[in-house]
């Protein structure tokens, strides 16, 4: 498998339906563009926003809370914090590859992707995996690869419920990115 079969076995899946609004990897192209040559981490996430929005991390078009926040607390600009991911051999996916038409279908289409998340590790092979949220932890467990996994809350619950905590959290979450 490599990242085309990748990006062709996302583009043709009908798993969804109606439950989704986007493609979103495949509409920003995702893996063509910010897959990095060696992942050394893999983080994943929950999945991109829902409904009709336009915020997605990858879409540089547009602002998106996530990059923003990682820009913020990273102290790069926005536009930086892909490549920054890229050039620390990290990768940021997601457990629901599309974007979902709202948040009550999240667990069907999260089972939908599981198949697509386990291509997604085999491609990347990653020396850690970063599951952020419930999400995203319930996935990664399922799948159950031979890698270190540690699970985190996902960012910006932390800065929405755990302000005083946010500083040390990124902190960390740089450093899990930038393991050697």
């Amino acid at each position: 498998m490599n990242i085309v079969e990748l990006v062709n076995a996302l583009r043709s899946c009908r798993r969804c339906g109606a439950n989704v609004v986007e493609r979103s990897f495949v509409v920003y192209g995702v893996y063509e563009r910010w897959f990095p040559s060696t992942v050394r981490t893999l983080i994943v996430s929950e999945s991109p926003p829902p409904g009709t929005k336009q915020d997605f991390l990858y879409n540089l078009g547009h602002r998106d809370r996530l990059r923003k926040t990682l820009a913020r607390f990273w102290n790069l600009s926005e536009n930086e914090v892909l490549d920054y991911l890229r050039r620390n051999h990290a990768f940021w996916t997601m457990a629901i590859k599309c974007r979902p038409r709202d948040r009550t279908c999240i667990k069907t289409i999260a089972r939908n992707c599981l198949e697509i998340l386990r291509l997604e590790i085999e491609i990347a092979k990653p020396k850690r995996i970063v599951a952020l949220g419930t999400t995203a932890s319930e996935s990664v467990k399922i799948i159950a690869p031979r890698t270190e996994i540690v699970f985190e809350r996902h960012p910006l619950y932390v800065v929405r419920f755990e302000r005083n905590r946010a500083e040390q959290y990124f902190q960390r979450l740089k450093e899990l990115i930038s393991i050697t």
